[in-house]
């Protein structure tokens, strides 16, 4: 982990050590939050995405949590 607010990282789970892909977020197009799916195990979930070259969508397990990657200003 870089400690760099503006790259996101993401990991295959809590014990890797080598992300799977960082996006540049000062490359960021659009951020999207409050998305809900009607997938199973989804629906009580806190959906957002962040599209830079690729779409990255999140999911939280409360609004707060999801707020802290994605500011509504």
């Amino acid at each position: 982990m870089s400690g760099d607010p503006d790259v996101l990282a993401y990991y295959k789970n809590k014990h890797s050590k080598k992300p799977l892909q960082i996006s540049n977020l000062n490359f960021c197009e659009q951020v999207d939050a409050g998305l809900t799916f009607n997938k199973k195990g989804l629906q009580d979930s806190f959906m957002f995405d962040i599209k830079t070259r690729k779409t990255i969508m999140g999911r939280s397990d409360s609004a707060s949590f999801g707020d802290s990657y994605v500011p509504m200003n």
